[in-house]
């Protein structure tokens, strides 16, 4: 029974970080594509007003947000750690997993 419920925490561990690895991988993807536009756009001193802008307004959120998934995706893993380490016999893990947990969030929510 405990094995079976281990390897159920691993499985979803390994499917929530997919999930975040995705969720990061689509973002890069989205400032790459956008890094692409600029650089064809920047051949004019026009395009540079549009590089400034576009780099305040897209690639800078774009890159708080990866960061932001990144942490989440981190401390979900140490959590997940702490959790396991809990079922198998060390009771302070726990409440240091929940305390990780809460303050990673908030540093992610908090943006660079």
């Amino acid at each position: 029974m405990v094995k079976k419920q281990q390897a159920q925490a691993d499985k979803a561990y390994d499917i929530q970080t997919n999930v975040m690895l995705q969720q990061v991988r689509a973002e890069e993807v989205t400032i790459e594509q956008v890094q692409r536009s600029t650089r064809s756009r920047c051949r004019t001193p026009k395009s540079s007003v549009a590089s400034v802008s576009l780099n305040a307004t897209v690639l800078k959120p774009a890159e708080a947000e990866r960061q932001r998934i990144e942490t989440l995706a981190e401390a979900e893993k140490q959590r997940l750690i702490r959790k396991r380490r809990a079922r198998l016999g060390h009771p302070r893990a726990q409440g240091e997993a929940e305390a990780e947990i809460i303050f990673k969030k908030g540093e992610a929510e908090a943006g660079p």
